[in-house]
């Protein structure tokens, strides 16, 4: 199963193995929620009632409750270049499912393959059936096997079904505003130390000092932390941002 939104660094391939580790609680906290797919394993789960979702990019946790609830059951158009760089900044579908490896900034097809491309997945999304037509006449010229479309495969990521109904509330808070309620789990998926951060500084002593003072228990996901925590599970997994696909 799929959990949670395309993104980059998404937790989704062992979201439930990290679920898991968690104790009941009324409340769940997804500090750096990020595309939600430990939040989404969450509501899964049966071990919480109420969710809090919060990002500094607060643009992408709204997505993800805007896909649990059916945005995007009957599809999306798809986004050339020239859209991807006037839209991402604004449209979270367009920033996520139409960039090289969700990196939400560059286009996801080099501007050799882009064309036939657009046109194979312009075909399965547009909803006229003229221009499909057109766009199958185009691609019935062009030689070799129908290309793989990326954004067709991560828009059906977007049509969550069957979570239950549950309280949601999204924030774009620093994680050392967040208000937490008695009874609560806190998850924190932070940028890793020693990475680039998604392109944000990241002051990791600060959040080491605040994990501290927290009044509830919290589960953080990471490859190293001070000796003063406790690490309760490790799992192997492949790095889907490596370049040769492996690590």
């Amino acid at each position: 199963m799929a959990y949670g939104i395309p993104y980059k660094g998404s937790k989704n391939k062992i979201a439930g193995w990290v679920v898991s580790h968690f104790p009941e609680a009324e409340h769940f906290y997804d500090v750096f929620a990020g595309g939600c797919a430990v939040a989404h394993a969450a509501m899964l789960s049966g071990k919480f009632k109420s969710f809090h979702l919060n990002d500094i990019q607060e643009q992408y946790p709204r997505m993800f409750v805007d896909a649990v609830r059916g945005k995007f059951k009957d599809g999306a158009a798809a986004v050339t270049r020239e859209e991807f760089h006037r839209m991402k900044n604004t449209d979270p579908y367009v920033a996520a499912c139409w960039s090289f490896g969700n990196n939400c900034r560059d286009y996801l097809w080099g501007k050799d393959i882009e064309e036939i491309r657009y046109v194979a997945c312009d075909m399965v999304l547009n909803p006229s059936w003229e221009r499909r037509f057109e766009c199958y006449k185009k691609l019935m010229k062009t030689p070799g096997p129908l290309p793989k479309l990326e954004p067709v495969q991560r828009l059906k990521r977007l049509q969550i079904a069957g979570i239950p109904p549950v309280e949601i509330t999204v924030t774009g808070l620093d994680y050392a505003d967040i208000a937490f309620e008695k009874d609560s789990v806190i998850y924190c998926d932070p940028p890793y130390s020693g990475t680039d951060g998604y392109g944000m500084e990241f002051d990791h002593r600060r959040f080491y000092d605040w994990l501290r003072g927290l009044p509830c228990p919290a589960f953080v996901s990471e490859y190293s932390m001070p000796d003063d925590f406790t690490e309760i599970g490790s799992i192997s997994k492949t790095c889907s941002l490596s370049a040769h696909g492996g690590g």
